[in-house]
């Protein structure tokens, strides 16, 4: 019961952990199902402590009832003249029956067996009515053979037995039948009993010292193997001072990560084993980990028994990486039936170590046979003289930056004031150009340009003066929050959404707050006018604000659309628009 109990609440510690993984994938909070986490552990730990107090109570028992049956032996009682005589009486012998399944039942069907043991040899002849000479009694000569199980009872003699009927015996001359029951097997004479022992022990003397040098050997090596030990073994030792994990830079951005630990070279039971497995569970976020709460993302690798660190290799490293390792024994399938005992897996307890980060940021070394991003980058004095195609070469003394495109050098950027993009600076400040101030902030030089269009488009694409209306718009799904920030490139005036889905209503957001349509008999009408439907800021605007979700409902799509406009002459420029919605 205790250990269906203890299954139950793994079951369940195991589904917090499932929960766990769903909302750290969604973006929600964690906390609470933290806590019920640590809740269900504390009872998983107490359920297996009692279990581990009955369970010595149950070996303390064991212990009472070996010392009992010890104390109980009839060789302790009778002197070795008596157990002599007695021996011929007593016989040992196991009996089993492996379609029964409650102990109860087996212990009625243990005593009819013992009783069938138990009782005598029959063998019994008896003087019978030689029916077979009777021509009356002819329809029952064919109703009784040799093997026919025959009843004696006789209220005198206090019989009632059932045996076999084994012999006729027939006396022709006087017309007279003779017949045999017995509940034993065929009686062998003396000299045949006699011939099989002689035969036999020849048999077994030869046999025996055929095999007995690999009897000797099997027998010593089945006993020897640690796979037949059920002791669970200890777990590995980790360092605590935060030096049980490293990890070294490679040219291509990732690190080998190497995990320590220390483990007891001893004859001892719990300390022998075949190796050690070790568990990687990799995450873009720093919270802790539970091995077993998502095993299809953990990595395993496996080492032998006298390896006392391990390395994986080719990481990325700007993630966080949890690190378990665990001792094991492979053992037969009789002493555990998943032919593997494990210790428990213990991982750095170290906060820098638990996770683990190698780098905030992924480290590339120069490689002139390596690409990243598909870009060959060298630095050198001289300008490569046969470079290839996306071949991008920096002048270390003037940090001057050029790009092969397979024909020519292009100048993508350059760090001196000199010039920029081909653009040479001047003295003067004029229009167009960019100021240089020396450490003093006077203008020394300036770098002149062509500030009229910027790829391609006129300035004024790019304005966000007053004078400026602006549109946005674009789509987005409901995440199921309140409150959510949609940001903008500027500070809209008013805001549309329109949910495609019934499940939501339309709105319509400015400056005094968000409002929502209603229709009735009259017509078309807004309601609202507050932070609950919604409300414009700075960085943009943002969903409504109680626990209706309004325009940011869980997996609803929404389209909107935001405006920025200014008055001129007292007429808005979106003034001559006219918005129509269906109230379906």
């Amino acid at each position: 019961m205790l250990k269906n109990e203890q299954y139950t609440l793994e079951l369940e510690k195991q589904k917090i952990l499932d929960h766990i993984e769903v909302a750290k994938k969604a973006g929600d909070d964690t906390k609470e199902l933290k806590a019920q986490l640590q809740m269900k552990i504390q009872e998983l730990d107490a359920k297996i402590n009692q279990i581990a107090i009955l369970d010595k109570d149950k070996e303390t028992i064991q212990n009472s009832i070996s010392e009992l049956k010890e104390t109980l032996k009839f060789e302790k009682y009778i002197t070795d003249d008596l157990k002599e005589e007695l021996s011929v009486f007593i016989l040992e012998g196991e009996w089993s029956n492996d379609s029964l399944f409650d102990e109860t039942e087996l212990y009625e069907k243990s005593i009819e067996e013992m009783e069938k043991r138990n009782a005598p040899p029959i063998n019994i002849t008896l003087d019978v009515v030689n029916f077979f000479n009777c021509l009356s009694e002819s329809h029952n000569w064919d109703r009784c053979s040799l093997g026919d199980t025959v009843r004696i009872r006789s209220e005198e003699l206090k019989t009632d037995v059932k045996a076999r009927l084994v012999t006729f015996n027939f006396d022709f001359a006087q017309k007279t039948m003779d017949v045999t029951i017995s509940n034993g097997k065929k009686i062998k004479s003396d000299f045949e009993t006699i011939s099989n022992m002689m035969y036999t022990s020849i048999k077994t003397n030869t046999d025996y010292n055929k095999r007995k040098i690999d009897w000797e050997n099997a027998t010593e090596n089945f006993n020897i193997r640690n796979d037949r030990i059920a002791v669970k073994p200890n777990p590995p030792i980790i360092k605590r001072d935060g030096t049980a994990i490293s990890h070294t830079n490679n040219d291509d951005g990732s690190v080998d990560i190497t995990i320590e630990w220390d483990y007891p070279t001893s004859n001892e039971d719990k300390y022998n084993i075949d190796g050690f497995e070790l568990y990687l569970y990799s995450s873009n976020d720093k919270d802790e980990y539970v091995f077993g709460s998502k095993m299809a993302s953990e990595d395993l690798k496996n080492v032998k028994y006298d390896k006392r660190a391990a390395a994986f290799t080719g990481l990325p490293s700007n993630k966080y990486y949890t690190i378990g390792i665990q001792a094991y024994r492979r053992v037969d399938a009789d002493i555990e039936i998943t032919q593997f005992i494990g210790s428990d897996i213990v991982k750095s307890l170290h906060p820098n170590e638990n996770p683990y980060l190698p780098s905030s940021t992924v480290e590339v070394s120069g490689n002139l046979n390596g690409k990243v991003n598909n870009l060959y980058t060298i630095s050198s004095v001289a300008k490569p003289e046969t470079p290839e195609a996306a071949t991008i070469w920096i002048d270390p003394k003037t940090n001057k930056q050029e790009l092969f495109n397979g024909e020519e050098w292009i100048v993508s950027s350059a760090g001196s004031a000199d010039s920029l993009n081909g653009y040479t600076a001047s003295t003067l400040s004029t229009p167009n150009s960019i100021p240089v101030r020396n450490d003093q902030g006077i203008i020394t030089g300036s770098i002149d340009g062509n500030a009229e269009f910027l790829g391609g488009k006129p300035y004024s694409e790019y304005a966000l003066s007053s004078d400026v209306p602006q549109l946005a718009r674009g789509t987005y799904v409901g995440d199921g929050t309140i409150s959510k920030q949609i940001s903008l490139p500027f500070t809209p005036t008013h805001v549309k959404v329109w949910p495609v889905s019934s499940n939501d209503s339309m709105l319509l957001i400015d400056e005094t707050g968000g409002y929502t349509y209603q229709v009735n008999e009259m017509g078309i009408y807004l309601i609202g006018g507050n932070s609950t439907y919604g409300i414009i800021n700075e960085l943009g605007f943002i969903t409504g604000s109680d626990g209706n979700q309004r325009g940011n409902k869980l997996n609803t799509k929404y389209i909107w659309e935001a405006y920025r406009h200014v008055q001129k002459t007292g007429v808005s420029l979106l003034d001559t628009s006219v918005f129509c919605w269906n109230s379906e």
